[in-house]
């Protein structure tokens, strides 16, 4: 009888094992430590885009969104670097892409707008020399409606940022959208697509312009500036920085003292960020290359609440700045 009870359980055993490896998940690019992070995309499509239309790339796999727009991967080792590309429909355009460091599990918002691409650059407009390294801050003009208390459609617009990109590699969309099939209120027309573009040139204040692509055709198809077209305006538009060797340096801790490690640290000049960066293990941080003026200095982190500090004229120096973070 004990002989017979060791050769059932060393046969169990093997089931067991068996069974494991059979219904283990197969995780893709040996990401195999366990618990591991987690990486969430959720896919906003506006206006009234189909997620199931996108594909996502991570390194050499690929792989689809579910309907509401989501794609989860597990058991990625932690402080890994995935390249994640974003396509859409049997064209495979590329729309998207970035590259995400997984220091913790987290969700990343990706926001495209359903249609098709057309890549501008901003020196085909502009009557003045762009410098290389020029970045611009993309957001697309969302129209919501509601119905108001007297029964009449209202509509109002709203701004989605849905990336930075090269100056002379800026992603739009051209053509107008039909309402009449999607509003759950009787409302007439169309939409032209409306972007308010951000620049960002080392050197210059930042400066925004509003890019019209509608129908090939269109009056007002192009970038304009305060009201006129950029390409009909002669003189420089930009503001130059008179200082930019400001470095901001410092920590970020919890209320315990104990430092956060990947909390964001962020630098704007009025409405514009200037810089970012995270913190190391120690919760170290520092941003350099910064103008001189008035800055506001803001850390955050997961599962904290943000602080924010602001500062008038400060001058080219460096200047430590620690955060303590509250736990929400």
């Amino acid at each position: 009888m004990e002989k017979l009870r060791k050769v059932l359980v060393v046969v169990l055993l093997v089931v067991g094992v068996a069974m494991a490896l059979a219904f283990s998940y197969e995780v893709t690019d040996n990401y195999t430590s366990n618990p591991g992070k987690t990486l969430t995309l959720k896919l906003q499509v506006f206006p009234f885009g189909d997620p199931t239309n996108y594909t996502l790339k991570i390194g050499s796999d690929t792989y689809t969104f579910t309907k509401d727009g989501r794609f989860t991967l597990t058991c990625i080792p932690e402080g890994t670097t995935l390249h994640v590309s974003v396509y859409e429909g049997d064209l495979q355009t590329l729309v998207w892409e970035n590259d995400i460091l997984v220091n913790r599990s987290k969700t990343v918002t990706v926001t495209v707008p359903a249609g098709t691409y057309e890549t501008i650059s901003l020196s085909d407009y502009a009557n003045y020399s762009i410098a290389e390294g020029t970045m611009v801050d993309v957001y697309f003009y969302i129209p919501r409606f509601y119905t108001a208390e007297d029964g009449m459609p209202v509509r109002r617009t709203s701004s989605v940022f849905l990336g930075t990109f090269p100056y002379n590699s800026i992603r739009l969309i051209r053509g107008d959208y039909d309402l009449f099939e999607y509003a759950d209120i009787w409302f007439g027309g169309t939409i032209s697509y409306k972007y308010r573009l951000i620049v960002k040139e080392p050197g210059y204040v930042p400066y925004e312009l509003t890019a019209y692509l509608g129908n090939t055709g269109d009056p007002d198809d192009g970038l304009w500036y305060s009201g006129d077209k950029l390409e009909n305006i002669q003189e420089d538009i930009r503001t130059p920085w008179t200082d930019q060797n400001v470095t901001l340096q410092g920590t970020v801790k919890d209320a315990q003292g104990n430092p956060i490690e990947g909390a964001i640290v962020a630098v704007y000049a009025g409405r514009y960020m200037m810089g970012s960066t995270t913190t190391d293990a120690n919760g170290n941080y520092t941003l350099g290359g910064l103008p001189a003026g008035d800055l506001t200095i803001r850390a955050s982190a997961q599962g904290y609440m943000t602080s924010s500090l602001n500062f008038d004229g400060v001058e080219n120096n460096t200047y430590t700045f620690d955060f303590v973070l509250q736990a929400r």
